[in-house]
């Protein structure tokens, strides 16, 4: 909520724009400036578009955001790959290593032939 203080300077602002509004009409003069309206068939005035791009800005991001996104889509690819070849060199590691530890283990079939 604005405070008394901020109240009046609106108020104070707006008599402001009325008193120049005021001296303009008196002067004969134009409060305000149209040049950036243009008239449309229709005898009202719309608003002149403020950036007119062509159609090489619309190819050239269009371009960008492809690249972009292929670049994407190829880096996640190859980063899967990748994940799956350690995946693999892992599972392969495992298997050797638990492979070893058997053959180097002989309790487990002295166990199995002495509880008969």
């Amino acid at each position: 909520m604005k405070s008394k203080k901020g109240f009046q300077s609106d108020i104070q602002a707006l008599a402001g724009i009325k008193a120049a509004n005021d001296a303009a009409k008196a002067a004969g003069e134009k409060l305000m400036v149209t040049d950036h309206l243009k008239k449309s068939p229709t005898n009202a005035y719309t608003k002149a578009k403020a950036q007119v791009k062509s159609s090489f800005y619309y190819y050239f991001w269009g371009t960008a955001t492809l690249a972009v996104v292929v670049g994407q889509f190829i880096v996640g690819t190859g980063f899967r790959r990748m994940a799956q070849a350690v995946d693999d060199l892992n599972a392969t590691a495992t298997i050797l290593i638990e492979l070893e530890e058997f053959k180097s283990d002989r309790t487990y079939p002295s166990l199995i032939s002495n509880q008969k």
